[in-house]
């Protein structure tokens, strides 16, 4: 069970430094090179996640390739090709958002089957999203007051080209201390 966890993870990260390199470089003409700048830091940050999970998939006598995997986050990025600021949302404020969610359930299945090295490289991760996440609310809110679009109605117009549904449960914690409004999901809180 934990390979094959952990392995969905480490895959994860890989295709999100990828994801945030191939942005910082894409719109390399349409930001801010300190936009440019923070997404390489975190590109940085999420292969060195990657490696983390690598080495504890060949702890547990796998590596990454060894199963299948999904291409999720390739498609959102390949249909976010052209806008950036919509590559940011769903990079950051979607995915990201996504695992911050999700991560207190994942740091308790690890405990439950007592993994605490997985457990601990994970709970080193979701720490470290927490600024990603941030850093995604200061340049969509950026790319909005630019365009003079209003970022709650950018957000929701993101989710619905993507057809993407925000659904809880929320881990409010992460996402308040990460800066995301909850006015941008409150729809999916009640």
């Amino acid at each position: 069970m934990n390979v094959s966890l952990i392995h969905s993870i480490a895959h994860i990260e890989f295709n999100a430094m990828n994801i945030y390199l191939d942005t910082a470089v894409r719109f390399l003409k349409q930001i801010p090179e300190e936009m440019s700048v923070d997404l390489i830091d975190v590109a940085h940050d999420e292969a060195n996640h990657f490696d983390s999970l690598n080495q504890r998939l060949k702890q547990l006598g796998s590596e990454y390739g060894s199963l299948e995997v999904h291409s999720g986050l390739l498609d959102n990025a390949i249909q976010t090709e052209r806008n950036p600021l919509y590559r940011i949302g769903v990079t950051s404020l979607v995915n990201e958002g996504r695992g911050l969610d999700s991560g207190p359930r994942l740091l308790q299945k690890l405990l439950g089957v007592k993994d605490r090295q997985s457990h601990d490289i994970i709970k080193k991760i979701l720490h470290e999203e927490v600024r990603h996440v941030n850093i995604g609310v200061k340049w969509f809110t950026y790319l909005c007051k630019e365009q003079n679009l209003d970022p709650n109605s950018e957000f929701q117009k993101l989710i619905a080209f993507l057809g993407i549904k925000v659904m809880p449960p929320f881990n409010l914690a992460a996402r308040d201390n990460a800066g995301i409004p909850r006015e941008w999901y409150s729809h999916s809180l009640s």
